[in-house]
């Protein structure tokens, strides 16, 4: 989306919320939201799930770290 579209975009974001936003800090909020938008595009892209692992802890390792013990397999 090109800038026009996007501060199209921003100026109604902000003007349904009701929001006020110093004119020293405009830019750099529509650049944010810039950036956001950016974000957006890359978290809502398809992903393969090898992509994303499963983390899996063990009770026994987190609580002897919690404890100030040794970690490593039980």
């Amino acid at each position: 989306m090109d800038d026009d579209a996007l501060r199209r975009q921003y100026d109604g974001l902000i003007e349904r919320a009701g929001l006020r936003i110093p004119q020293d800090r405009e830019q750099t909020m529509f650049n944010a939201f810039k950036q956001v938008q950016a974000w957006t595009d890359v978290v809502r892209s398809r992903k393969s799930a090898a992509l994303e692992p499963a983390n899996v802890f063990a009770y026994e390792t987190v609580s002897r770290l919690a404890e100030g013990g040794k970690g490593g397999a039980p």
